[in-house]
């Protein structure tokens, strides 16, 4: 009887089969959207970079400066 219980108990609690599969195709695809958002807005930003520099003045500034000396 015990082995009954013991075994329904296992069952209901034990995730779906394709639960898993799920999580990981989530996943990758949120790692695939990010990796396309990060090239997409970097290129924009190298395309941009001039028309940027003439609005916001301190894209002009190199940070490295100081260090090439």
């Amino acid at each position: 009887m015990i082995f009954h219980y013991v075994k329904t108990l296992i069952k209901n609690l034990k995730p779906p089969t394709d639960e898993p599969g799920e999580v990981v195709k989530i996943f990758r695809s949120i790692t695939q959207q990010s990796h396309a958002f990060t090239r997409e807005f970097s290129s924009n930003l190298m395309d941009n970079k001039k028309d940027l520099s003439e609005i916001i003045p301190s894209l002009k500034i190199d940070p490295y400066e100081k260090f090439r000396k």
